[in-house]
């Protein structure tokens, strides 16, 4: 379910024609791809629970990593792209009632609450000025806002997906950094570096080409994916999605014929 830096660089030559590239140029053109891709689409490596923590009464934003952030984020290994970065929240729930931890003798088997609703911040401006039980998160100003503000110091955590780490950025080791990518994300790794890579190295016409291979033909791009050749990115589909094939979405009912 991963692969090296270094396993794109025979594809990024090959994609660019044999053009010979020194290996420091690859892995820093496949550091940003997939930096890149990390911001966009599901990863299940790359994905985290956040500890359950305490809000504070009256106070509605917070600072996502040292609030939300689990010991492994907080400890910095996110690596050059930023320990102070996440970047998608899956869920941010919330307990309505008191929370007891499952070791606690006082736990009684339910911790009861809910999931908070995303929304803009300029819809939330009415809740920030009141202090009741909050039911919507948003991010504004590098900051997790809560709304409307606590009136109670309830519980809450979250699960969210961290930046891609690269420890090993800009030293000889930088190929032995792992992507955690599923291994059929390879290829476009490859592709994506091999488009930065053509555009310094004068190649716009394999620019374009790499291009259309990601992402499909223009027709495709300027349709909003309703016409034209879909491209690489297109076909693939995450695991949360091949998760809910198995799964019955909505039942229709059926109404049988009069006796």
């Amino acid at each position: 379910m991963s692969f090296l830096v270094s396993d794109c660089y025979s594809g990024i030559q090959d994609n660019l024609m044999g053009r010979t590239v020194d290996q420091p140029r690859m892995a820093e053109a496949v550091r940003k791809t997939v930096i890149e891709f990390g911001e966009n689409y599901k990863f299940p490596e790359l994905q985290t629970s956040g500890p359950v923590v305490q809000l504070t009464v009256g106070v509605p934003n917070y600072d996502p990593l040292s609030f939300f952030g689990s010991s492994w984020d907080i400890a910095g290994a996110v690596g050059d792209t930023g320990a102070d970065i996440i970047n998608k929240f899956n869920s941010i729930f919330l307990y309505s009632g008191p929370y007891y931890a499952p070791t606690d003798p006082a736990f009684t088997g339910t911790n009861s609450g809910y999931n908070l609703t995303f929304k803009t911040i300029d819809n939330l401006e009415v809740l920030l000025n009141i202090e009741s039980m909050p039911t919507n998160w948003s991010r504004f100003d590098n900051q997790i806002w809560i709304a409307a503000k606590p009136d109670k110091a309830y519980y809450c955590y979250a699960r969210y997906q961290h930046p891609p780490a690269f420890p090993n950025r800009g030293t000889v080791n930088a190929g032995t950094d792992r992507i955690l990518f599923p291994n059929t994300w390879q290829e476009i790794v490859e592709y994506g570096a091999a488009q930065r890579l053509a555009q310094i190295y004068n190649l716009s016409t394999k620019a374009s080409e790499l291009n259309q291979r990601l992402l499909g033909d223009s027709k495709f791009q300027l349709s909003e994916g309703i016409e034209g050749q879909p491209g690489l990115i297109f076909q693939r589909t995450s695991q949360e999605m091949r998760d809910q094939t198995t799964t019955t979405k909505r039942l229709r009912l059926r109404m049988g014929g009069q006796r």
